[in-house]
């Protein structure tokens, strides 16, 4: 799978449903690319309730970023700092029950 961005089933199975399209859909982070150091701010949209984990993962696929809140309201916003984090290609993970939605980020 490319590191553009996907849709997959925790089990790592694509998804085609129509929730899956509404998942990925619900999610945005902003800004893309980001300057280093610069907060992020993922929004998610009422699709999304619930336990909500966040990773980040470097271009080699290590672990680089681990959170997880719990979302209660339609519309969330959630400030991610990566602080520690050099210039370079990520992938931005957020899982939400059996959905993973996973987005390029670029910090720079």
């Amino acid at each position: 799978m490319s590191l553009d961005a996907g849709l997959l089933h925790a089990d790592g199975s694509l998804i085609f449903s129509l929730f899956g399209y509404f998942f990925k859909k619900a999610m945005n982070v902003f800004p893309n690319p980001a300057a280093l150091h610069e907060p992020i701010t993922l929004t998610l949209g009422r699709d999304i309730s619930g336990i909500v984990q966040v990773d980040v993962f470097s271009s080699a696929g290590d672990p680089v970023y681990h959170e997880a809140f719990f979302k209660a309201t339609e519309v969330y916003q959630h400030t991610i700092v990566l602080r520690q984090l050099s210039k370079g290609l990520y992938v931005l993970q957020v899982t939400n029950g059996g959905y993973r939605a996973l987005q390029k980020l670029i910090l720079g």
